[in-house]
């Protein structure tokens, strides 16, 4: 899925990084200054927080008791109900389908097993995001000889978190061309949509970057898949040179089919440009004379060849190794020849950009 393609440069010509010259025992590498520009950091919207409501619920009264009896709940949260009485013949206890013994408003999608006479278990299939949950008996509900089992002030209260969505990424000064971005949502949502309704965009002139979505777990749906943790990537390389923000507006919890209620920001960062901070001829006793080259990114040990790394006048047994942000150029160096090293275009850097124009 990671495509290191960097973006076009102006001109086709090599970048010529120094002419080096060997002195006696050592030469001490010369450095090329390097300019970071640090991106201001985009500022958060704050999202509106749900104000506390004072709840008049009383979910002990006349010995009826629910547990939890109160505070956030989700799919496949389990709540227990217990009445002073029994309230079903014993044929009923583990039979499935059984009508719950309390309303819900909005209406609580789930499904009721009596465990014994007195006891039963409401298992909790979906909830709808950021909404207050609250209970009350069922109207004519009877006790298990048929008496009627009224208790008015009885009411239990539930809320369910916000529909949110996060990401642990970091704004970074050197952003990849194709970064990827893990998201995760509070609640499921459907992966084609959120194609639709999260771009990357540039933040000072507002372009649009349309991202591909890829599935990190397998959820089961039985239609379009969907998921609550999943990364997004842009389908092609930014441009270099810009700062971006990954937007996420409008999308919509696949169950209850509400949008995220306020316009998600994440700063992301910069894309720079590959550039070389210094290049250094050396001559250490006991050691290959060497020629030293260090970037501001790391460096792809299949970038580093003669093709794209040219020295001259041309040098036998030329042999070039790349760590990390540096490369090592070793050979049959003359040391009282002064040498040119050229750097082609179509070098990139692992954030899969190349060097700007001639400097």
């Amino acid at each position: 899925m990671n495509r290191r393609t960097g973006a076009a440069r102006a001109d086709n010509k090599p970048h010529i990084l120094a002419r080096l010259s060997w002195r006696t025992q050592a030469v001490r590498p010369f450095c090329v200054a390097a300019i970071f520009i640090l991106c201001a950091a985009g500022a958060l919207p704050a999202q509106d927080e749900e104000d506390d409501q004072s709840s008049n619920a009383r979910p002990d009264a006349g010995g009826v008791v629910i547990e939890p009896s109160s505070g956030e709940i989700a799919a496949d949260t389990q709540i227990t109900i217990t009445f002073p009485t029994a309230m079903v013949p014993a044929d009923l206890i583990d039979v499935g389908n059984q009508p719950a013994p309390f309303r819900s408003e909005p209406k609580l999608n789930g499904a009721f097993l009596w465990k014994s006479q007195t006891e039963g278990v409401f298992s909790v299939a979906s909830v709808m995001a950021g909404a207050r949950y609250r209970l009350t008996l069922a109207p004519e509900l009877k006790d298990a000889t048929g008496k009627p089992f009224v208790v008015n002030d009885w009411s239990a209260e539930f809320t369910t978190p916000q529909f949110n969505i996060s990401s642990d990424f970091g704004e970074r000064e050197q952003l990849p061309a194709r970064p990827q971005v893990y998201l995760d949502s509070t609640y499921a949502v459907r992966l084609d949509e959120a194609a639709e309704h999260i771009y990357f965009q540039d933040r000072d002139s507002r372009e649009r970057f349309p991202v591909e979505v890829i599935q990190t777990v397998e959820e089961k749906s039985a239609g379009p898949p969907e998921a609550t943790s999943f990364r997004v990537q842009p389908r092609q390389s930014l441009p270099v040179g810009r700062t971006f923000d990954l937007i996420v507006n409008g999308l919509l919890d696949a169950t209850s089919r509400r949008p995220l209620p306020y316009l998600k920001v994440i700063p992301l960062g910069k894309t720079q440009p590959l550039k070389v901070e210094w290049v250094g001829a050396v001559n250490h006793a006991l050691e290959q004379p060497t020629i030293r080259i260090k970037f501001n990114d790391d460096i792809d040990p299949a970038e580093a060849t003669a093709e794209r790394i040219r020295i001259e006048p041309a040098v036998q047994k030329l042999k070039f190794l790349a760590q990390q942000d540096e490369i090592r150029v070793t050979g049959d160096f003359d040391l009282i020849q002064r040498y040119r090293v050229t750097i082609s275009p179509e070098f990139k850097g692992e954030r899969g950009y190349g060097l700007a124009a001639e400097s």
